[in-house]
């Protein structure tokens, strides 16, 4: 039996960090000949300071064959990250102890800033650290995060691998529910950094507005119904503008928010997405599980990293910008054209995701290689 401890949040309300979680151990245990079990980590306890990298994180993992780093959120800029610069925030004396192979597994980043990036040095010096190492294996995702560490950061590494966005594969082989009742589109709206996202109350007023408008467009025009998909505590103030401007019928009769479960619990959303028509998406964990069970996927992005994953996937003509000044008219086209053509895009949605499925492989079995080298 493999033991690999990984490090992953397992304590936020936010699905996302199921799909990176479950999207990974599944895709490891499929690929990956031998039995695995895998030993959660709660990263979150170390990012709130309810533990410490440099005094309780080392004996977490005594014990087992490797250290999985999930494929979330690493870099983004917290001034306190002062020993790696990076939520990984281990010290290079206290990585030097780790003797087992420390894996990431598609980590990005969430940095909005044009100021320098805080503790630059210090995250360098760590990833240098980390990918000089043979016996480890550090890999970004395909979002633009290896442009934007070399482009903002300052660092480049030719052991700096890139693979795709693990949460792709949380319900990869599921099967859709074929009677789900009335036919319904999931919704997800990003409320998280507000400020920085937005810039300017301007912007956020208009993307309201234009929300708006386009879930009218579908109430309107489509017997589906509406279901709204917070993703964290920030996004219900944004879903409760947005629904101000559906009226009160269509409100209470066809639109539903659906909850913020616990991790253990997190699969009910995404089985909702699973038996969708249609995701229209601004955040990246509703986008790609969506994608990964070949869901059509429209993406309103906030942020360059979704528009960058899309693109490497392939799929490029399914983004539309939040500040485009045809937002309106180009997400009731897509939503058009998606609704009544039966399987539209979904061809070259299958055929992306298969090759991501493809690609997640072959570092898969790099890490076979590694983990069975580590143990002679």
């Amino acid at each position: 039996m493999l033991k690999i401890s990984h490090l992953t949040n397992l304590r936020s309300p936010n699905v996302g960090n199921a799909a990176l979680t479950l999207g990974s151990e599944r895709t490891l245990v499929q690929d990956l000949s031998q039995r695995i079990s895998f030993e959660r980590i709660a990263w979150d306890d170390y990012t709130f300071d309810r533990k410490s990298f440099q005094t309780d994180f080392l004996s977490e993992i005594e014990g087992t064959d490797a250290l999985l780093v999930a494929g979330a959120v690493t870099f983004n800029g917290r001034e306190d990250f002062r020993e790696a610069g990076m939520r990984f925030n281990l010290s290079i004396s206290q990585m030097k102890r780790i003797n087992m192979p420390i894996i990431f597994y598609g980590c990005s980043y969430r940095y909005w800033s044009s100021k320098p990036y805080p503790n630059a040095r210090m995250l360098c010096d760590a990833l240098n650290f980390l990918c000089d190492d043979d016996k480890n294996l550090i890999a970004v995702r395909n979002d633009g995060t290896q442009e934007w560490l070399k482009n903002i950061v300052g660092f480049k590494h030719d052991n700096l691998r890139v693979i795709p966005d693990p949460g792709l594969f949380i319900r990869y082989d599921a099967n859709r529910i074929q009677d789900y009742g009335v036919p319904y589109i999931c919704v997800s709206m990003n409320n998280e950094d507000s400020a920085s996202r937005f810039q300017v109350t301007e912007q956020k007023e208009k993307f309201v507005f234009n929300f708006g408008a386009i879930l009218n467009y579908i109430l309107d025009n489509f017997s589906h119904d509406i279901y709204l998909v917070p993703h964290s505590f920030e996004d219900l103030s944004l879903i409760e503008s947005v629904t101000r401007q559906i009226s009160p019928g269509n409100l209470h009769q066809r639109v539903r928010v659906l909850g913020l479960p616990r991790f253990e619990d997190a699969e009910s959303i995404y089985e909702v997405y699973n038996n969708s028509s249609l995701v229209i998406a601004s955040r990246v964990h509703s986008m790609s599980p969506a994608l990964g069970m070949k869901v059509p996927v429209i993406v309103v992005t906030t942020q360059d990293r979704l528009t960058f994953f899309m693109r490497e996937m392939g799929l490029g003509q399914l983004v539309i910008d939040y500040s485009d000044e045809y937002l309106v008219h180009n997400l009731k086209e897509l939503t058009n054209l998606i609704l009544t053509s039966k399987g539209k895009f979904i061809e070259d949605i299958s055929n992306s995701v298969d090759s991501a499925r493809m690609d997640i492989q072959e570092f898969n079995a790099l890490i076979f290689s590694l983990l069975d080298a580590n143990k002679k």
